[in-house]
């Protein structure tokens, strides 16, 4: 595994949330947008972009709770993702303590009933941030490639 090959599946996954959920517009035809496998979708790709930047940072990306994955986090890329997503530490660590299991929970929504709801405005600043900064511990590692090849050739 790699930060850019994480990345590069955040990115999909990110892609298969904008599919289900409809890219913001209204249901089409009747038929209404795809809101769990959205979401499911959305909070994997922000899972996979926290791991691409541990992965990057040489550190354990297991698990799929937010809240784990961002205290393995460096301080100052947990400082950045907060600054990024513009939320005070307080309220981003409330907001993400919100949605923490969401991949889990609402892989398993139909076994619950009643209302449910996932800030998505949140979601997707999380998402924004995280594959900015899972971008450049991908192109670090590019970089890294290209110079240990230019150094093995004669």
């Amino acid at each position: 595994m790699t930060p850019a090959s994480v990345l590069s599946s955040s990115k999909s996954f990110h892609r298969g949330f904008e599919l289900c959920y409809g890219n913001g517009l209204p249901a089409n035809n009747g038929f209404k947008n795809a809101i769990i496998p959205g979401v499911v979708c959305l909070t994997f790709s922000i899972e996979l972009g926290f791991k691409a930047i541990l992965i990057g940072c040489n550190l354990s990306a297991h698990g799929h709770e937010f809240s784990k994955l961002f205290k393995k986090l460096p301080d100052e890329v947990k400082s950045e993702i907060i600054d990024l997503v513009t939320y005070e530490n307080e309220d981003f660590q409330a907001k993400l303590d919100l949605v923490s299991n969401a991949f889990t929970k609402w892989r398993y929504l139909f076994e619950e009933n009643g209302y449910h709801s996932i800030d998505i405005d949140f979601l997707s600043k999380l998402y924004a941030a995280v594959v900015q900064i899972a971008q450049r511990y991908a192109e670090a590692q590019r970089a890294k490639l290209v110079a240990d090849l230019l150094d093995t050739q004669p």
